[in-house]
């Protein structure tokens, strides 16, 4: 089992995209920051309303928009369609801000697991999200309800590898660095 990469919650997966989000604002390559939280006053007292997806921001030099959802798996499987551990509002927010050329994905990080006869190692994925790529035309046709390690390899999700920020880093984050010249294959 890899132990540089540790067995992680979602919250301390978010906080790692960040620490790279934040070597890579120093590097002047990518401003990314939480969505902030939103609320409304009702009758004199502040309510919070639908999250947004966990993380946005904005690649140098152009400034194209970029959104992350990250979500930790802990099992062999991660659902679509489960409205607690993926929000509809938040896939809506996805497919919409894609469609006008946001880059968004769905960081989707398997926890490794120990079976009884084998260890699995931990594996992320970046999930590209745009409502005319195959995967997520499937979706929306009901054919596609879950994605584990093998639903992503056969849609070709670019899985992401893993190292400390700069030659003194001394934690292992998830490299963004890759995936912010991505292109949807859209043909």
């Amino acid at each position: 089992m890899d132990e540089k990469v540790p067995h992680l919650s979602g919250k301390e997966f978010e906080e790692l995209l960040l620490k790279r989000g934040r070597y890579l604002k120093k590097q002047k390559i990518l401003s990314l920051g939480r969505y902030g939280v939103q609320g409304v006053l009702i009758g004199g007292e502040w309510k919070p309303i639908q999250s947004y997806p966990d993380l946005e921001g904005d690649i140098a030099p152009l400034g194209r928009h970029i959104i992350i959802e990250a979500k930790v798996v802990s099992g062999a499987s991660f659902s679509l369609t489960d409205d607690v551990a993926f929000k509809e509002h938040q896939k809506k927010h996805l497919l919409e801000r894609a469609t006008f050329g946001s880059l968004c994905f769905v960081f989707l990080h398997f926890n490794a697991r120990e079976l009884a006869k084998q260890t699995l190692p931990h594996r992320t994925f970046a999930v590209p999200v745009h409502p005319d790529l195959p995967m997520w035309e499937a979706y929306a046709r009901g054919e596609l309800k879950t994605l584990n390690w093998k639903i992503l390899e056969n849609y070709e999700v670019p899985e992401v590898s893993w190292s400390p920020c700069g030659p003194r880093g001394i934690e292992w984050t998830p490299e963004i660095e890759p995936l912010l010249k991505y292109e949807y294959d859209l043909d």
